[in-house]
């Protein structure tokens, strides 16, 4: 009863099997509508999707999405917004036109209809790649349109440069051949010639004048037609490219137009995703709601059976009680019975052999003629008969032979019964069964005869010696035999009715197979189980009802057996058909709860794999919320590159300008120092001057040394004025003083300067180290690539492994699938030997097993082609992403790198603005410095001015007071030693200023060293700068380089995959043409099949191929870029070691 129970697991597998690789396949598979379906009547290829079908053959369909069909009448219901259920009708428009065909393909057996709606879910998610392909498309056709207009834009500029070029060639042209002709006239009157020859020469000038003018109007006339055919060349071209680029604007427009279409059916196409998801949630609730009413109904179930199970055991003790009643009632019937019995032996004898010889002659027409429903009622009837016969015989006095002669026909009728089993355990077991109920049900009854007999017999036996006369006990011989008259008829009643009850089980166990085959058929119908899940238990608590009807019945049996307690033998057949009856209650109630724990194991079976459909689904909308996320990512990624490079370029121009006017600051500074340096000058001169100075009061002293006589009488008046020019003298040390510790606090700081100057050594010195650093990490990247592609090798090399392991499980699959074959056409013969009358129907069923069995060989082949060529496909794909995940890789570096240089750059400008600013503060410091020291200056300049004035007028009082002190001579003369001394010391001090003045010079040299190098450090930083654009330049290149890189991949894996719907359209032509049209029973059975024309279109389909390769090979070997992408394409197609795919990458790669 539940033999499809397997097959509908197996679909539910290959089902997910089937789901897991479309998941592993989505980024491979593309293809338009018209692709998937082809919907014709002849093949089964045409009506389900081509990537979806697996290697499982077509009885075994994807079920799994059949569950949807009965939702759709409740979606609509529920959908409120006219484009869903103006989508939803489309949806089931389609469903309709799907069934209409596969009505008409009556013959595909094992087909169900919600596979087209699978394909329609499948080619709903195949458009919406599509729309995003064609997105991708328009994007790159986008791109080609701005680098072609670029490069017009470049051509027509060469062209312009070609031209303005040739116009130059002939100016200078004609420049030279005018200083020729210049030349020549110099040359010819240079020398001295006669009047002939003058003459001569005129005539030859005037001549060579007039070609040199015919020239050169012809060469103007050249040159300006010349210039009029480039001008008009060039409108040409002008217009021409005016004319392309309004095309090219209009394919934009169009190709926005489009995008914006497409983005407007993604739109609608998620929100319908997004409610078909709502309504399955919507599902599973109804679902989890049906499976706590299903609990219910069990526990509900559980204490029905609880309760019967009592009845049954209150029912067997009362049964029990009664059969104690029974055998007193029949003990006290022996005890009259012995004596009666030996009165009917003679009897017996005359009707044993009466009863033999119709019994043999109706065994042999039995046997020939009826079959064994036949003889099991002639057996009932002639069981009727003997009852009769006995009413007869008891009146006659012959009743135990009548009772022996019933015996032997019951023994007759029972090995009659058995060979007949024998005889029929080669045909159907199912009718063996049901023959066996109904054996069993008669053999209670012969059996129960034969002990009456038995008992009679030995009453018989007991009461021969005692023979009494029969007239006495004749009345209630005729009693009983009434009674047991009565009995046969209701044991025959009895039958009767058990043979209705066979009828109505049987009717029952077709009613379920019914059923088991509808729920084998609509298992995935979700609503549509519910509701026979329902009527299922409806139907068994029918049946319930129907068993405590019977149970009812036969308590008002047992009632009026109770009151009949006077029959023991009828109590006892009774109670074996109640038993008997009881564990055929108990047989089919286990079959039930059987049932029912099966469709419970289905039931949970499917909301798993609903469930896990759900997950897949919910799996795949994150996929692509994820894809959408990620473009949203790239998008704004690359938005954000474009506005960092605009704000990079901002900000170098920003950088340009704070340059530009550091570079003022910096000539500001040296004008300063100029400044600084001239105003040394100035005090180097003055020092000079206060030199000459020191050396005339040396004059003077010498001058007083000879007036020393003359000035011996002014002393007294002199060694007053020494004392005030004594304290002068203090006043001046207190100021060189003063002077010593503003040159030491200068030293200081020139001596944090150096270390400043230090600290900046420093820091160059680190950047170098850093910029050694990066040519290391560039040097690493060189290496790390290397690796990169020798693990790109590696894992070519695992793929093809892969590649060889899937196809030897392919093989696997398919000898498991030839065994599957190998069974169902073992069955097949077994349906063939059991169906041996209806030879017609069979030769039909043939014929449509040889075609189906084409079919599935002309599918089988398109799958495995189709299969194949996605493989290919998705290698490639995978290779390609991994290539631009490479690129990726390498942008995200160079993106690094980029940012690493950019806070660099950001660092030494913070630290040249530092350096500015200190350096802008020293020189303010030292202007500072500068002017102090020039007010000192001043002042030491006002008081040496002050000194000489009052030592002239000094001088010249003592040249008055000399006469008069010449006295004091001696005292002056020591006063004079002691001014000598202290006159070297000042002679000393002023060498010690000019020492300290030279440091300083030397100090301020260094100084400007410092400055040099400071320039320097800046044209460094400069050329890092250039650098860094230049960078910057080849990193957009490369992206550039990059981005061509993926449009050129782009377009192959375009071309690779028309030429391979191509390929595909031209097989599932070649395929179509190949399978054999539907033929008749009369030209199926020959064996001889014409072969002539599949080789003939499997060479078509070779050549196709070939041809095909040689256009390819054609046209990428032309173009040398190109010859690259051909590389890994002969490589898979010739087999190619990995040490030859080096040779040929090494040479053209």
């Amino acid at each position: 009863m539940f033999s499809n129970f397997s097959s509908l697991k197996d679909r539910l597998n290959n089902g997910l099997q089937n789901k897991i690789q479309y998941r592993d396949k989505g980024s491979s598979q593309s293809g338009s509508d018209q692709e998937d379906y082809l919907p014709t009547n002849d093949n089964f290829s045409g009506l389900l999707p081509v990537v979806r079908r697996s290697h499982t053959s077509r009885m075994q369909s994807t079920s799994s999405v059949q569950q949807d069909d009965v939702t759709y009448s409740t979606i609509i219901n529920s959908v409120i917004t006219a484009e869903l259920a103006n989508s939803y009708k489309k949806l089931l428009n389609e469903k309709k036109a799907i069934e209409l065909v596969l009505r008409k393909n009556s013959h595909l057996e094992g087909f169900t209809d919600m596979e087209a709606f699978e394909a329609y879910l499948h080619n709903l998610n195949m458009k919406d790649e599509m729309r995003m392909q064609e997105i991708k498309r328009i994007t790159q056709i986008n791109d080609e349109t701005k680098r072609q207009m670029e490069d017009m834009c470049n051509t027509h500029k060469m062209e312009i440069d070609s031209q303005s070029k040739l116009i130059d060639k002939l100016k200078k042209k004609i420049l030279n051949q005018e200083e020729h002709i210049e030349n020549m006239q110099k040359k010819e009157s240079s020398k001295v010639i006669s009047d002939n020859d003058i003459k001569n020469v005129g005539n030859l000038v005037n001549e060579i004048n007039e070609n040199k003018s015919e020239k050169i109007v012809d060469i103007d006339n050249k040159k300006d037609e010349e210039i009029s055919r480039l001008s008009e060349e060039i409108k040409t071209i002008k217009l021409k490219y005016e004319v392309k680029i309004q095309e090219l604007q209009a394919k934009l427009d169009n190709d926005e137009i489009k995008k914006n279409e497409k983005n407007a059916i993604l739109s609608s196409d998620k929100e319908t995703l997004n409610n078909l998801q709502q309504f399955m949630q919507e599902y599973d609730e109804k679902n989890e709601v049906s499976v706590i009413e299903k609990k219910t109904l069990e526990k509900s179930l559980e204490s029905l059976a609880i309760e019967r199970d009592e009845t049954v055991t209150k029912m067997r003790e009362e049964l029990e009680k009664e059969l104690k009643k029974t055998q007193e009632l029949s003990n006290q019937h022996r005890i009259a019975l012995d004596n009666k019995t030996k009165e009917f032996e003679q009897e017996r004898e005359i009707l044993i052999r009466q009863f033999e010889k119709k019994l043999e002659v109706k065994k042999g027409i039995s046997q020939e003629k009826l079959p064994m429903e036949e003889r099991f009622q002639e057996a009932t009837k002639e069981i009727e008969g003997i009852f009769t016969q006995e009413k007869i015989f008891s009146k006659n006095d012959n009743w135990n032979a009548e009772r022996k002669q019933s015996e032997f026909k019951i023994q007759s009728l029972l090995s009659e019964i058995e060979q007949l089993k024998q005889n029929n355990s080669k045909h159907d077991p199912e009718m063996t069964q049901k023959r066996d109920t109904q054996v069993e049900v008669t053999e209670p009854l012969l059996e129960l005869t034969q002990e009456e007999n038995q008992k009679e017999i030995v009453n018989v036996e007991e009461s021969q010696p005692d023979k009494a006369p029969l007239s006495h006990d004749f009345d209630q011989n005729s009693n009983e035999k009434d009674e047991l008259t009565n009995r046969v008829d209701e044991l025959i009643e009895k039958l009767k009715y058990a043979k209705k009850r066979d009828d109505e089980n049987k009717s029952l166990i077709t009613k379920s197979e019914k059923q088991i085959d509808s729920l084998t058929a609509n298992i995935n119908e979700k609503d549509e189980i519910l509701n026979e899940m329902h009527s299922k238990l409806n139907s068994s608590n029918e049946l319930i009802t129907s068993l405590y009807q019977t149970i009812n019945e036969y308590q008002e049996k047992i009632s009026l057996l109770e009151k009949s307690n006077k029959d023991f033998e009828s109590i006892t057949l009774e109670r074996d058909q109640f038993s008997q009856k009881l564990d055929k209650l108990k047989i089919t109630h286990e079959e039930l709860q059987k049932n029912h724990q099966e469709l419970k194991s289905v039931s949970s079976f499917a909301s798993s794999k609903i469930a896990e459909l759900d997950n897949h689904v919910k799996e795949l909308n994150k996929e692509i919320a994820i894809f959408a996320k990620e473009k949203q990512s790239l998008l704004i990624n690359f938005e954000n590159l474009q506005k960092i490079s605009n704000d990079t370029q901002a900000q170098l121009n920003n950088e340009k300008a704070v340059f530009i006017d550091l570079k003022e600051k910096f000539e500001k500074t040296k004008k300063s120092h100029m400044l600084f340096e001239s105003d040394n000058s100035q005090l180097k001169d003055k020092l000079k001057t206060t030199e000459e100075k020191y050396k005339l009061l040396e004059s003077d002293c010498a001058q007083l040394h000879i007036a020393k006589t003359d000035a011996l009488e002014k002393l007294s008046d002199v060694d007053s004025r020494l004392k005030s020019s004594t304290q002068r003298e203090k006043d001046l040390q207190d100021s060189l003083s003063e002077y010593k510790s503003i040159i030491q606090k200068r030293d200081f700081e020139i001596e944090s300067l150096k270390k400043q100057l230090t600290e900046e050594k420093g820091k160059h010195n680190k950047t170098l180290s850093s910029h050694k650093q990066l040519k290391q990490k560039v040097t690493t990247l060189e290496k790390e690539k290397k690796e990169l592609s020798d693990e790109v090798d590696r894992l070519q090399d695992s793929l093809k492994l892969s590649e060889q392991n899937a196809a030897i499980n392919l093989k696997q699959e398919l000898l498991q699938f030839n065994k599957e074959l190998e069974a169902k056409s073992i069955q097949i013969s077994h349906l063939e030997t059991l169906n041996e009358k209806s030879c017609i129907e069979k030769d039909g069923l043939f014929d449509k097993l040889q075609v189906k069995q084409a079919e599935f060989e002309s599918s089988q082949s398109l799958l495995e082609n189709l299969q194949h060529g996605s493989k290919e496909l998705t290698h490639q794909l995978k290779e390609f992403e991994e290539r631009s995940q490479e690129l990726e890789g390498e942008l995200k570096t160079l993106k690094k790198i980029y940012k690493e240089k950019s806070r660099e750059n950001e660092n030494l400008k913070a630290k040249l603005t530092d350096l500015i600013r200190d350096n802008a503060e020293k020189f303010e410091n030292l202007e500072k410095k500068s002017e102090n020291y020039r007010h000192d200056k001043e002042k030491i300049e006002l008081e040496l001015m002050d000194m000489k004035c009052t030592i002239d007028v000094q001088i010249q009082n003592m040249i008055k007071q000399l006469n008069v002190k010449e006295q004091e001579n001696n005292s002056l003369t020591e006063i004079s030693l002691r001014k000598d001394d202290t006159i070297k010391s000042l002679q000393n001090e002023n060498e010690s200023l000019q020492k300290r003045m030279q440091e300083i010079d030397k100090k301020v040299g260094i100084l400007n060293a410092e400055i040099v190098d400071a320039n320097k450090n800046s044209a460094k930083y400069r050329e890092l700068e250039t650098n860094l654009q230049l960078n910057k330049e080849e990193y957009e290149k490369l992206l550039e380089e990059a981005r061509m890189r993926e449009g050129h991949l782009r377009t192959i894996n375009k071309t690779l995959k028309d030429e391979v719907r191509k390929l595909q359209k031209s097989s599932e032509r070649n395929a179509s043409q190949n399978s054999p049209p539907p033929i008749s029973p009369i030209f199926s059975r020959g064996p001889n099949i014409s072969t002539t024309s599949s080789f003939h279109y499997a060479n078509m389909d070779n050549d196709l191929k070939i041809d095909y390769l040689r256009d390819i090979i054609f046209k990428f070997l032309e173009n040398k870029v190109q010859r690259k992408t051909l590389l890994p394409v002969l490589t898979t197609l010739l087999k190619v070691s990995p040490e030859e795919k080096r040779k040929l990458e090494a040479k053209y790669g």
